[in-house]
Order: structure tokens, then sequence, then C-alpha cells
């Protein structure tokens, strides 16, 4: 690389300091032009194959000076922010340019220490190996000065942008001061004539600052690409030079005769001499051919990125669970037809025609032909209301389901767990839905989005971007065609880039859309733990498979629930601590059936004891103490006698809900809108309504030619579902802490107000019409 020198004050000193040192130049001495600019790194000075040829001369460095002080070195602290950052760095720099010159004297010092060492053995091979030696580290040293020139001439780049930055500087003062007597004159004499000379003279300082600023931005982003463009090459030529010399080092070391001899022997004559200094010929050799090579390689030119293209589309669906999935199915197919019993398939006129994209982070194929044998059933299941169920089948997606494995059931048994208080959900004679005496459908959440995809696999118009992590979410720009500035512009892991007109977060709890949208999500963990497990009863339910039963069972740490799935299978969830979800974990089969019995069956303090039993021995404990608790079996669910290997597992329980559904082109369904307590099994009809309620607002705004995005057409929507969803939420709440306390008066209250409930029909009613769906409306 040539080395290019400004004639300067700096000394004979600087210029020594800039020229590398080394022993591998040319045998016979060059002339040396008196006025010479520059210095070609192929142009080695005292070229010798030893390097003892200047050990009788006296060595001496250069001098080192003392630096003085000097208010230069204040500079640091007057200077503007952005300029003293440089300084900084320029002089972390400089720090860093001295440490391998000082690296280049210590290698040459160790080069010369080794050959007279090696020269004092008496062992001719050792002699002429270490002088060899010596010399390849010797021209180590040269590449560390070589290295440090460059990191010099670099660093003199970075001075022209810190220089420029501190030139820039007063035309900033100039204009801020101007701007501040303005507001002065403004406060205290605002009809001084003075106020339009100074204005006049703000343009032109802002003027000049503009310039300026324009400026300081052309030269930075130059001179930044120009110094570290140097200081890689730099580092690139001092690293493959340094192979180089390190190989033929290796060379030259392969040359000693290591073997041992036999006390008495005479040495080996050494025969290499000829060999070693071939090995420096060939050195030098390589590395004026490295410099040869570099010479003539062509520049590569820049290659232009291939412009991303933008997909435009009226609705992006970021989340492919049950509400995203509901949503794109909605918006494509007429809702006109409102019974189980009556499939909709038809198109739905008005939305049908509109660009919907759904955005999903894993692979949906496997879902889509998602399928587990008869006995075997999945651990995260969803109570769905006749309401939901309804909602699907307007979709089409009902008929998609595995019916066979969907449990629908028609009775629920709540009671609390310190007092014994009960209530027995069920429909009164004469008041049953049209649909049957059913409350709930128990279906477990991999087979409702399979059939939701295979729905959504019927329709036309639907783009669908599986195993696609959403990267960012961003407001496009301006193009000569189009305005994007107010657009979310979701991009994609590979540079796929989607426009969205209305842009739908169903992406979950920690929703990257709501935090693209800015809106807030208050509420609170609960410290508790959600365990789910399939459990395998004695039976297929103490009403068998025409009146199947859920139970419920309010605890202080939390409450556990059995829900019937077909047969004599069920899904359990259970709210407790963090810590007896852990044990839960940890216990084997049979001891966590065990557990399970014993929550529906003994007292709290009994529960609480073998909740204790960290080691196992649950279902020894069980069987010592159920004979002494009394209880109704008929009441409780029956016996639990297996768990399928592999569904015990646990999730944090949280309560959370956004400020609101709506911002400008974006709308929140599902969990990124809130998140609910499990205790009530609404989370998933929460979501199934939220999308119900969009889709007819979508509706209404492309029937009456409104922009699907804007705020005011998604208002209705908000108004709609928030103090629905709000309500709900605080019910389920206050629900968890009223029956988190386990003595006091407040037990015998809530005991009173269950029974009482239980005791009134209409009341209890009520409260079914109201889980099921079909109750009136939040105003």
């Amino acid at each position: 690389m040539d080395l290019f020198f400004r004639s300067s004050s700096k000394g004979v000193a600087e210029l020594e300091r800039k020229l590398p040192r080394s022993p591998l130049g040319s045998l016979a001495p060059q002339p040396e032009s008196s006025n010479r600019a520059s210095f070609d790194s192929t142009y080695y000075l005292n070229r010798s194959l030893s390097i003892r040829s200047g050990k009788s001369g006296a060595t001496t460095s250069s001098p080192t000076h003392r630096k003085g002080f000097s208010f230069a070195s204040l500079r640091g602290s007057i200077q503007p922010e952005l300029s003293r950052r440089l300084y900084r760095l320029i002089k972390s720099t400089n720090n860093l340019i001295s440490s391998h010159e000082s690296a280049g004297k210590e290698r040459d010092t160790i080069a010369r220490e080794l050959s007279e060492w090696g020269e004092q053995t008496q062992d001719e091979a050792v002699s002429d190996i270490s002088d060899k030696v010596g010399v390849i580290l010797s021209e180590l040293g040269a590449q560390e000065e070589s290295y440090a020139h460059n990191l010099d001439d670099a660093r003199g780049i970075l001075k022209t942008i810190r220089n420029t930055e501190k030139s820039v500087q007063p035309s900033r003062d100039n204009k801020g001061k101007i701007a501040d007597e303005i507001q002065k004159i403004k406060i205290k004499e605002p009809q001084s004539t003075r106020l339009v000379i100074l204005e006049q003279e703000l343009v032109r300082a802002e003027a000049e600052n503009l310039v300026a600023e324009a400026q300081l931005h052309n030269i930075t982003r130059k001179k930044l690409k120009e110094a570290y463009d140097l200081e890689f090459a730099a580092v690139i030529e001092r690293a493959e030079k340094q192979i180089i010399l390190a190989k033929h080092g290796q060379r030259l070391l392969s040359l000693l005769d290591d073997s041992p001899i036999t006390p008495g022997d005479a040495r080996r004559v050494y025969e290499q001499g000829s060999a070693a200094r071939q090995v420096l010929n060939d050195a030098e050799d390589d590395l004026k051919s490295w410099e040869s090579n570099r010479r003539h390689e062509p520049v590569e030119e820049p290659v232009e990125e291939p412009e991303v293209m933008t997909d435009i589309y009226d609705v992006v669906c970021v989340g492919g669970g049950p509400a995203g999935l509901s949503l794109l199915a909605a918006l494509s197919t007429s809702m006109a037809n409102g019974r189980l019993n009556k499939m909709s398939t038809e198109a739905n006129p008005t939305t049908a025609g509109l660009r919907v994209a759904l955005i999903e982070a894993q692979d949906l194929s496997k879902l889509r032909s998602w399928q587990l044998p008869s006995d075997r059933f999945s651990n995260r299941c969803s109570s769905l209301t006749p309401s939901s169920a309804v909602f699907l089948n307007k979709i089409g997606a009902w008929r998609h389901l595995q019916r066979d494995r969907v449990q629908p059931y028609h009775e629920m048994q709540v009671w609390d767990g310190v007092s014994d208080a009960r209530i027995e959900f069920e429909w009164a004679p004469g008041s049953a839905s049209s649909d049957g005496t059913t409350i709930a459908y128990m279906v477990e959440n991999l087979n409702l989005t399979s059939a939701l995809l295979k729905r959504t696999d019927d329709l036309s118009g639907v783009a669908t971007f599986d195993g696609a992590r959403v990267e960012n979410i961003t407001f496009g720009e301006e193009t000569d065609e189009l305005d994007f500035r107010e657009w979310p512009i979701v991009h994609l892991q590979g540079g796929k880039q989607l426009a969205a007109r209305l842009l739908v977060g169903a992406d979950g709890a920690n929703s990257p859309v709501r935090a693209f949208a800015g809106i807030d999500s208050k509420g609170w963990d609960y410290d508790r733990q959600g365990v789910v497990a399939t459990l395998e009863l004695e039976g297929n339910g103490w009403g068998g498979d025409d009146m199947k039963i859920a139970y419920q069972r309010f605890l202080p740490t939390g409450p556990i629930a059995m829900l019937p799935l077909p047969g004599n299978y069920a899904t359990l969830v259970w709210s407790t601590t963090p810590s007896n979800a852990r044990l839960l974990r940890s216990l084997s089969a049979k001891d966590f059936i065990a557990l399970v019995n014993a929550a529906f069956r003994l007292d709290q303090v009994d529960l609480e004891f073998m909740h204790t039993m960290s080691a196992g021995g649950q279902e020894d404990e069980l069987s010592w103490r159920l004979p002494h608790t009394r209880f109704d079996a008929a009441a409780v669910p029956q016996q639990v006698v297996g768990v399928q290997e592999g569904t015990v597992a646990s999730f944090p329980l949280k309560m959370r809900h956004a400020d609101t559904y709506v911002g400008e082109r974006v709308a929140l369904v599902g969990d990124a809108a809130h998140t609910i307590h499990p205790l009530a099994g609404q989370g998933l009809n929460q979501g199934q309504a939220d999308v119900e309620s969009l889709a007819r607002v979508l509706d209404y705004a492309v029937a009456h030619g409104m922009d699907v995005g804007a705020r005011t057409a998604l208002e209705p929507y908000d108004a709609d579902r928030y103090a629905e969803n709000h309500l709900l939420l605080g019910v389920v709440d206050k629900l968890h802490k009223l029956y988190s306390v386990g003595g006091g008066p407040l037990v015998p209250l809530r005991s009173w107000g269950l029974s009482a409930v239980n005791g009134l029909a209409p009341l209890k009613s009520f409260f079914m019409r109201q889980a099921a769906g079909r109750g009136i409306k939040v105003p």
C-alpha cells in the first residue's frame, strides 16, 4: 500500500515515526530522491539477510518528547457535544496507534535479542535459524508500524469531520441567539419595530445554517466512509502479510533438526544455510507479489439492491389464532344464517371483495392436517358458548370441526371449597335454548384452529403468509404514485412488505400491533399459574354421554375445574400458586392423580398438607384421609384414574385491558385487546364476539362508502365491545379476589350469596344467559 507523507513542520522525529522499518529490502542500495513525497511499501530500507549487519552500530530510538501543557489540551471541554464525542474517539484512536507502534518496537527488540542469543549458543544450526527467524519477527514488527501509520491517516480523516462540526456550530448558535432575542422582545415589547429586522435576520441565519448543516451531512458521510474503509483495508493488509510471514517462519523452523543425540556424539553438520536464505527470499517475493496483486485488483462497483415492492391490502391481520382466522372467514362469508343446523357457505356481497391478508409466524401446514387418535386429546381446550358456536357456523367453520372431538355439556356444579356453599347451573324446563339444553361446548384449540384454516382455504382472496415473522411495523412514505405516510407497513422477515388500509392485531397479549399503535394496556399479574392436563375418568360421568357435567371448586389458592371431553376423558384447569404448580408438574402420574382427586373432595386443611409433600406419597396419603372425609360422591366428578402423558403444563395468569380497541388504521381483537382469568372460561368467547362485532362494523363501512381504516369507521366497534368486556373482566377479577379469602366474615357472606342465587331460578337463568352469550347487551 502506498503511504503518502505531506510536508509539514512535524520534524524528523515525526517523519521517522511514520516510516516503517523493514529488514526485507533490495540487496543493492537504491537511490532515494530528496524531494520524494511518497513511500512505496515494496521498497525496503537497509535490507539484509542477517539482522546482525547493523549490530556494531549504535541503535537509537526516536527521542521521546514529553508532552507539555497547552491550551489545545482543553479543547475537548469547550467544543459542541458531537465534537467532544468525536474528540474522544480520535484521542482513543491515537492511543491505539501508540500501542501498535510500541508493539512494533518491542517486536524488533525481541528479534535482535533472539538473534544475539542464538549466536552465543555456539550451535551453528540454532545460530542461523534464530537469526533468520529474527528477520521474520522484525518484519512483523514493521507491519505493526505500517498499520499504525495507516490508522494515523484514518484518524486525520476523522479530524475533518470534527473540524467541520466545529465550523457549523457558530451558525447554530447565531440562529438560536436571534430566535431567543425575538421571543424576549415579543414578551416585553410586542409592538417593537425591531421585531421585523430580527425576523429577517433569523431567515438569513436559518438559510446559512441549512447550508452549513448540509455541508456537514455530506462531509460526515463521505469522510466516515473514507476513514474506516482505509482502516479496514489496513487490517486486511496487516493480517494477510502476517500470515505470509508466519508461514515462512514455520518453514524456517522445519529446517532445524531437533532429533536427539547420544551423549558424546558430535553434533550433526548444519547444511541448511542456503535453504534458510531462500526462505527469506521467498518471503520477500511473496510480500512483493501481494502488493502487486493488490494494485491490480478490480474495483468492485456497488451493487444496487433491488427495490422492495410493497403489496397493498385492505385488511392485514397479524396473528393466525382463532380470532384472526375467524375475522378473515367472517369478511368473506355471508352471516345471514344463524342456526347450527343451517350451514353458511354464501359469499358476503359487501366485504368479500376486500383484499385481505393473514400473517402468522408459525407454519400452518401442520395445523391444516392436524389429527390425533380418538383416545388422545390436547391439553389446551376452550369452552365455546352457544352464541360463539352459532357465529362459527355463520362463517362456515363449524362444519370443518372434527365433531366427534367436540363435547357439549349441559350442567355445571360450582361450590365454595371452604364452606361447601353450592350453585347448580342447569337450564330450567321451558327455558332451554333453541339448540337444546347445552350450556357450552368443549373443543380443543387445535381442532378449532384447524377448522378455521380449512374454512379460509375454501375462500378466495385471502393471502396467507405463514412462517413469516414480523420484523417491524412502520408508517409508509410518499411516492410518486401513492401516499402511504398514514398507512401501517408491515415488514416481514426476508424483505416482504405489506401496506394495510386497516391493520388488525390478533397477535396475543404482547401484541406488536398494539405497541405500534401506541395503545397502552393496563392490568396486573395474579401471581398464579394455570395448570392444565388431560385426564381419564373411571366412567363417562354421572349423567353418561347424554348429560355431561362440568365441575368447579373455588379454593383459596384458586379455582380447580374439570370440564368434560368425549367418552371418559376430561380436561383440567387448576389455578394455583406458583409453588403448587411446580409441585404438580414434578409429581409422578399416580401422585398427580391423587392430588387432583383430593382437590375435589378433601377439606382445605388436608389439601394444604398434601401440597407440602414435595417428595411424593400423595397417593398413600389420600387413601388414608379419604375414608375419614365426608362428601357427596355424586356431587363431585368421578374418580380420575389416569393422566395423559405429556399433557401436564402450566402458564402464568394475568389480567390486561387495552385503553382502546381502535386507532387510526388499527383495530385490536382477542388477547391483543384483553386478557382474562380463566375461571369463567370466557377468553375465547370474548375474542369471537370481538370479531363478530368488527366484521359487522366493517360491513357497514364498506356498504356506506367509508374508509375501513378510518377511526371514525372503527369507533362503533370500540363502543360495542369495550364496556362489555370491561365489565366481564371486572366481575371475573372480583370473583378471583373474593374466593381467594380463606377465612373471616367474608366467607359466610359469599356463601349466603351463592346459596341465594342458586335458590332464585330467574336470577340464575339470567346469569346463565349472560354466560352463554344470549343475555342483554351492556349499554
